[in-house]
């Protein structure tokens, strides 16, 4: 079974191609989407599991804080397990990082 990996990429087609192409291989599905809103409903109505994020530095900031912001806030329990990772662009060769996400504002800081 293929692994379903969300990315949210820029609006310009052109930067869609070498970032999809990292992760392309036969165990990934890969679901793209330009709007954080339309990329929030994917994952909150999908049957399949999505098994990461990727949002893609070439994203306006907003976009992607609109799409953090908004995970967090109406799925809070997937948002606290689902890895994110944040891909630079291919001139920065293409790496790849997790993102460290803040605690909800219910959970106890240590």
């Amino acid at each position: 079974m293929k692994k379903t990996l969300l990315m949210l990429l820029d609006e310009s087609s052109q930067s869609d191609a070498p970032l999809t192409r990292l992760f392309r291989n036969p165990a990934f599905k890969i679901v793209t989407f330009t709007s954080a809103l339309a990329a929030l409903d994917f994952l909150l109505h999908n049957d399949e599991p999505t098994h990461a994020i990727v949002l893609a530095d070439l994203v306006p900031i907003e976009t992607r804080m609109l799409f953090l912001s908004e995970f967090g806030r109406r799925a809070p329990d997937l948002y606290s397990t689902l890895p994110i990772l944040m891909l630079s662009e291919p001139n920065a060769k293409g790496k790849v990082r997790a993102l460290s996400k803040a605690p909800s504002l219910g959970d106890p800081v240590n």
